[in-house]
């Protein structure tokens, strides 16, 4: 019964708790005016009280990205690497087969 009382119940709150709003957002930030500054390139944060929240003041928030997503760059930066390891093993194979060839052709015939 004491579990169910306390559930009901409204929690302690005084006022001066933060509201946090975390952005990650797919490119990478040129502008913002977020106060705690970029996590890695794409995440912002904003605070405001949570007096503020329940009383409907806004929260000013401005970003500026880049134009490209950073999905599309890593998948461009993967699509080169697969490629150039392609290359590199059609190159070895190459090699190998045309010294192979040259060996061939360079021994004697048996008689």
């Amino acid at each position: 019964m004491k579990r169910e009382a306390r559930r009901g119940a409204d929690p302690p709150w005084a006022g001066d708790e933060l509201v946090v709003f975390r952005m990650h957002l797919p490119s990478e930030v040129t502008f913002h005016n977020a106060p705690t500054g970029t996590e890695r390139g794409n995440i912002l944060e904003w605070e405001q009280s949570l007096a503020d929240r329940l009383a409907g003041k806004p929260v000013e928030i401005q970003v500026n990205l880049e134009p490209t997503s950073i999905l599309a760059t890593t998948l461009l930066l993967f699509g080169a690497t697969v490629a150039a390891a392609a290359a590199a093993l059609m190159a070895a194979v190459w090699w190998i087969r045309r010294r192979g060839s040259d060996e061939v052709t360079a021994s004697p015939a048996p008689r």
